[in-house]
């Protein structure tokens, strides 16, 4: 690398001036070295400390990492149906953390193989609103004269729909719709054939996007049932929780495979105060590997699972958990409420 040599003179009121010299390189240079294949990286503490592959508890998971129960039961395969099969908006509701938006990612990468998914947030929409997001990924030019006219956007849908791709629009966060976002979508589903709809629509929210359903009660009308994420059991807590340390951990070369980080005892705290929403546990699980890792330990113990449960805030008072000993944690403040039972059950 070719470092190229600069002398800065400051000015100085009480003393004749001075000069540095400061030694930089050509920022091209820079990237050069650090996108180098052949440069030979720091690998991650924590990855080294117990020999894995990657991160099993990720912030954002890629969807290698994706959780199926194998039922007919399963969210994904539900909605899949539901999308094939009712030409009705579906509606999906969930309270944080129990993946509405990462089974958001993980249906549209399967349909995307044949059908044109459109995927937005509610929350991330800009000045122009719903229908002009819509009509610039349909390739369309909103600001143009027409452009979001409903004849244009039912000629295009048409146009692709003959093309042998369907059109299937996915709003996220869509408690946070306004009036205007829900007349727009009802727009967008009365666009329409003797054949029947040119778009299929699914909403992803918490239980609180029936309000703003209800200010457009035309849309209402046509929305087609629910369904509903609801926590994991104990069994499917364990096998999730397993499959993410297997996926994580080295292959084993015996009999005996590499040695889990966390111990037993550690395992069944985590999966009893996490309340079988999967972002708690992953939450909980990534802060423990961080204190073991820290303390320098071996294993994950239960001290570093209750420090955790300290540090994020979801400890239980001794008194709620002799009450209490499985449900007793949703009574805490950060989750006050947000697990209450919804309608059109559905294990997940």
């Amino acid at each position: 690398m070719t470092f190229t040599r600069q002398t800065f003179t400051a000015p100085s009121f009480t003393s004749p001036p001075f000069t540095t010299e400061i030694r930089t390189a050509p920022v091209a240079a820079v990237l050069d070295e650090i996108n180098d294949p052949g440069r030979i990286r720091p690998r991650d503490p924590l990855l080294a400390h117990w020999s894995l592959r990657h991160h099993p508890f990720p912030v954002d998971p890629g969807l290698d990492l994706a959780f199926s129960t194998g039922t007919d039961r399963d969210p994904a395969r539900r909605l899949i149906a539901r999308i094939h099969g009712d030409p009705r908006p579906t509606l999906v509701l969930g309270e944080a953390g129990l993946g509405k938006t990462y089974l958001a990612r993980w249906v549209a990468a399967v349909l995307r193989r044949r059908d044109t998914v459109i995927r937005l947030s509610a929350r991330t929409l800009d000045a122009d609103g719903l229908l002009a997001t819509v009509c610039r990924a349909l390739d369309l030019d909103p600001h143009r004269r027409g452009g979001m006219g409903t004849r244009v956007i039912r000629a295009r849908l048409l146009a692709m729909g003959l093309g042998g791709r369907r059109v299937i629009l996915m709003v996220d966060d869509a408690e946070a719709l306004t009036e205007r976002g829900t007349l727009d979508l009802f727009h967008l589903d009365s666009l329409e054939t003797k054949r029947g709809r040119l778009l299929r629509m699914v909403l992803l929210g918490r239980p609180e996007i029936r309000i703003p359903v209800t200010q457009c009660p035309p849309l209402r009308a046509r929305l087609g049932s629910a369904i509903t994420l609801k926590p994991l059991t104990r069994e499917e807590g364990a096998t999730y929780f397993n499959q993410r340390l297997e996926q994580a951990l080295p292959q084993a070369t015996g009999d005996q495979g590499p040695p889990s980080p966390f111990t037993p005892a550690a395992k069944r705290l985590l999966l009893r105060e996490s309340l079988g929403v999967p972002g708690i546990l992953d939450t909980l699980a990534a802060r423990c590997l961080d204190l073991a890792l820290a303390d320098g330990s071996p294993q994950v113990e239960t001290g570093h699972a209750r420090m955790a449960l300290r540090v994020l805030g979801l400890a239980r008072s001794p008194a709620l958990a002799l009450l209490f000993p499985w449900r007793g944690s949703a009574l805490r403040d950060p989750l006050a409420g947000s697990l209450a039972p919804c309608p059109a059950p559905l294990s997940s």
